[in-house]
């Protein structure tokens, strides 16, 4: 490491490495320097900057299960002329804290700008940005958990689930159309839908507000359960018809508001229909058996395309359709 010190670069003493003082500033990864994290520093640094101009790689790799904390931004900047200018930061199965994030056009699409997790964690109190399709990518290699306290603008960027989980747990956050894995949403306020949004695993509204917004009609398909105490509003774009297919077993949302939606429950097998007021309420494939949860209210119309819309056997459930009730399916 070197260190500028009296208006020039001097090496670092021994054991000197930022983060080990108090005061660490900004962060410059070098042309062709690969800096491999070995311990937790006991100070945050100011900030961590790909410098710019790179023609090798340049990568910061996460040896173990470490922590870095960075007061401010990761900044991916534009590297050189030569093909192999990546500029990769591994976190691996350790954590990372620090204010944004932010990635750039590289020019090349051999030129790629990498943010990487396996297990581990990475805490983002600000915003997320990426520009441009292969030349950014966030990748998860595992089940790990990518925290996001501002906004997430993905550009035409690469992003890979994989198993891992994305959380908005901040405030009034832009919710980016992307497919994820399992979608967390918690903080407070409206987390609004920037585009069609696929979640292969379950969707969590644990808090604050999922609004499909009021510009273009959106969709929300869910592979596995939907659970949480916030609220789902679909009603914000007024006569916007926004749809929201769930696949999953269980189903369950502290509150609903439906606008002019449709929700759809198409799992190929038993599943759970949460209580409340929908517009158009559907159900789909053969043979499978919808239990409604408590009283449901239908303002437009009710489809049992196929299979069992199922009264349970646990209390008295009441069913009002203002519009049609239709469907080749069972009552």
């Amino acid at each position: 490491w070197q260190v500028r010190s009296g208006g020039a670069w001097v090496n670092c003493v021994a054991g000197d490495y930022p983060g080990a003082a108090v005061g660490a500033g900004t962060v410059n990864i070098l042309n062709g320097h690969t800096v491999t994290l070995t311990a937790s520093p006991a100070n945050p640094i100011g900030a961590l900057t790909f410098a710019p101009g790179n023609i090798a790689l340049s990568s910061v790799v996460f040896g173990g299960a470490w922590t870095l904390d960075i007061s401010g931004a990761v900044t991916y900047t534009l590297p050189g002329a030569n093909n192999n200018g990546d500029q990769t930061l591994n976190v691996g199965t350790g954590t990372l804290n620090c204010a944004s994030v932010t990635m750039v056009t590289t020019t090349d699409n051999a030129r790629i700008q990498t943010l990487s997790l396996s297990t581990g964690t990475v805490n983002v109190t600000g915003n997320v940005t990426m520009a441009t399709a292969t030349q950014n990518a966030i990748t998860f290699t595992g089940v790990g958990t990518l925290n996001i306290g501002g906004d997430f603008t993905p550009g035409t960027g690469t992003f890979t689930p994989s198993t891992g989980t994305v959380n908005y747990n901040g405030a009034n956050q832009n919710v980016a159309g992307l497919t994820y894995n399992n979608l967390t949403l918690s903080g407070t306020n409206n987390k609004t839908l920037q585009g069609n949004v696929t979640v292969n695993g379950n969707l969590n509204v644990s808090s604050g507000t999922l609004d499909f917004g009021n510009t273009v009609i959106r969709t929300v398909t869910v592979a596995g359960n939907l659970s949480g105490a916030g609220t789902i509003d679909m009603a914000s774009g007024g006569s916007l018809a926004h749809q929201l297919t769930l696949n999953g077993t269980n189903n369950a949302i502290g509150s609903f508001v439906c606008g002019s939606g449709t929700v759809i429950y198409s799992r190929a097998g038993a599943q759970q229909i949460f209580a409340g007021t929908y517009y158009n309420l559907t159900t789909q494939t053969s043979n499978q058996v919808r239990t409604i949860q408590g009283d449901i209210i239908v303002n437009n119309n009710l489809t049992v395309t196929l299979g069992t819309f199922n009264f349970d056997n646990v209390a008295a459930r009441n069913v009002v359709v203002n519009g049609n009730l239709s469907g080749a399916g069972t009552v």
